[in-house]
């Protein structure tokens, strides 16, 4: 049983235009994450807790972008790509929550950053449901990243200017390019056989995965220097108090 997931659409082995450049600015793109992970590796000050977590964002980061480059730019019979392309899709809600983990384990406080980690993780278990039965919805996939929307005061409260604005970024970069997607906008002056929406598409995505990254980054870069100064904060108060009044008994004893 044929089980494509847009049922009244054809696929690149049916004939459906692919362009020249279809599949390979992800293809591309992967080249670079070695040394991204290295940078994160130094941030996170070795094999440490924050870089395993902002680990986790960007191996997702480049899983999505591996699936886009192998199912765009090769051929492939028909039942490999029919499950090529719901796997692409579902990288792109397995990034949309992964790109969350160093927010909600390393930003937020405990309590909110599991809530917001559960909820999200809710959302892509319900898109990923949609994919699976070939019934994509386009506001299913959307409400993974925006459930961070429910947690902006938080955001605002823990991030630094940097992460605040990059994450505004992201949503401006992403958002773009899910309505060019959408509706199918073919760029201007550009020949579309080279060119097109889905390349548009595409490349809006690298600059969000840009953005996507300096946040995380700047998160991890920052988590033990944060931790350090609770020390030394805790460290200086303890060296403020009265040690003679510590050595005084709670209770003092009755006179004869």
């Amino acid at each position: 049983m044929e089980t494509r997931l847009f049922t009244n659409e054809t696929l690149y082995c049916e004939g459906l235009f692919k362009s020249e450049y279809r599949g390979k600015i992800h293809l591309i793109s992967l080249f670079v994450f070695p040394y991204a992970l290295y940078k994160l590796y130094c941030a996170g000050n070795g094999l440490t807790y924050p870089f395993f977590i902002g680990s986790i964002s960007l191996l997702t980061n480049f899983c999505c972008f591996g699936s886009s480059a192998l199912y765009h730019t090769f051929n492939w019979p028909l039942e490999t790509e029919i499950m090529l392309q719901k796997i692409d899709h579902s990288m792109i809600t397995l990034w949309c929550l992964g790109m969350m983990f160093p927010i909600a384990f390393l930003l937020f406080p405990k309590i909110d950053g599991n809530f917001f980690i559960g909820l999200t993780t809710v959302a892509a278990l319900v898109n990923w449901y949609y994919i699976y039965n070939s019934e994509p919805s386009i506001i299913a996939s959307t409400i993974v990243p925006s459930i961070i929307l429910l947690f902006v005061d938080v955001c605002y409260k823990h991030m630094n200017f940097w992460e605040w604005v990059s994450m505004w970024c992201v949503f401006a970069f992403q958002g773009a390019g899910t309505v060019i997607f959408s509706l199918k906008m073919d760029p201007l002056f550009i020949n579309t056989e080279i060119f097109g929406y889905h390349e548009l598409f595409h490349l809006l995505s690298l600059f969000a995965a840009f953005f996507v990254y300096q946040v995380n980054y700047s998160i991890v870069s920052r988590y033990n220097k944060d931790k350090d100064k609770d020390k030394e904060v805790n460290v200086d108060v303890l060296k403020n108090v009265d040690v003679n009044y510590m050595k005084e008994p709670l209770f003092e004893e009755p006179e004869d």
